[in-house]
């Protein structure tokens, strides 16, 4: 099975270096949505979790890894068809279901919009088999309860002011199964970093980097989405 690579916003897998700049974006496509290349950006598609999502920041000071999970979470936005595509899909909304962390329950909101699915490779095929591995750009969220709250964005380099720019999260999109597998790992110093640190006990401070991982079930209304060829 051969792979692409996609740069979804800085969600959507390793192929990024863990120090690689946050504001990456993507090259231009040819996209099928439902077989159909015609011109158009917007193709509504929802999707849901598989599993839990799960969040967690590495402490810089002590070294200590805290975790937030939630039960489940969805999103909603609208997907391109066309050639020059860059903008695959735009994730307009996401909700967060039951999300709970050392400081309790947690409530999580996007706060840019849309986060977008973006490609960056040449190694695209016209078969709907592929796993095309990128990222998820544009990535900002606040998390909040009574005692903690915090920003989850990006950093243009890692001596930089936590979250310059927007988040990007390292992800899969499985075009068989239509479902976007988000696996950042690593505890990149750019990709995802929390900033506007307010409470949380001293457990976490901004510039700590964070991970994100969970799998999304895709529902496209006009047909399967397809990554065909670049340009």
């Amino acid at each position: 099975m051969k792979k692409k690579l996609l740069a979804v916003g800085g969600a959507v897998a390793g192929v990024a270096l863990a120090a690689a700049p946050a504001l990456a974006t993507g090259m231009p496509y040819t996209v099928a949505v439902g077989g159909s290349t015609a011109p158009s950006t917007s193709h509504p598609w929802t999707a849901t979790s598989v599993g839990a999502i799960n969040f967690s920041v590495r402490h810089v000071a002590t070294g200590a890894i805290v975790n937030m999970s939630c039960t489940s979470a969805s999103a909603s936005g609208r997907a391109s068809s066309g050639s020059g595509v860059v903008d695959i899909a735009n994730i307009d909304n996401t909700t967060w279901t039951s999300c709970t962390s050392f400081a309790g329950n947690m409530a999580v909101t996007q706060t840019s919009t849309p986060w977008q699915v973006h490609g960056d490779t040449s190694a695209v095929t016209s078969a709907q088999t592929d796993n095309v591995a990128g990222h998820i750009h544009n990535i900002r969220a606040h998390v909040a309860n009574p005692g903690c709250t915090f920003d989850v964005g990006g950093r243009s380099t890692a001596t930089a002011t936590p979250g310059d720019v927007p988040g990007r999260a390292n992800a899969t999109f499985d075009e068989a199964n239509q479902r976007i597998v988000v696996n950042q790992t690593g505890y990149s110093p750019t990709n995802l970093v929390v900033y506007n640190v307010i409470g949380c006990i001293g457990q976490i401070s901004a510039g700590d980097p964070a991970n994100f991982s969970g799998t999304y079930q895709v529902t496209s209304t006009d047909g399967p989405i397809n990554v065909v060829s670049q340009p």
